[in-house]
């Protein structure tokens, strides 16, 4: 028992690691592919949506939510279009960012 908790939680940790991680290439990199996304943080896309379904997050979700907080800082800077906003969050047509 204590040795499954002890892999529980290193399981856990590692899926945490592996979120923020995700995260950061989803908005550094404006990736937006689960297989690009896990090769980039060296996990197979198999284990990432794993590790995401077992913490109860979707791919989609995480990548839009991350976009969405991305675009919301942009907009608030006052310094863009909303044409450049979309490119620069990882949107390839415009129409689609709203």
């Amino acid at each position: 028992v204590r040795d499954s908790a002890w892999k529980t939680t290193l399981a856990l940790k590692s899926t945490s690691d592996a979120a923020d991680a995700l995260v950061q290439q989803i908005a550094d990199q404006e990736l937006s592919k689960l297989v690009t996304v896990s090769r980039k943080i060296g996990l197979s896309a198999r284990t990432l949506q794993r590790r995401l379904e077992h913490c109860g997050i979707d791919f989609d979700a995480l990548r839009d939510e991350t976009r969405r907080s991305e675009a919301m800082q942009l907009i608030a800077s006052a310094r863009y279009s909303a044409t450049e906003i979309a490119y620069m969050v990882g949107y390839s047509d415009p129409a689609h960012f709203t």
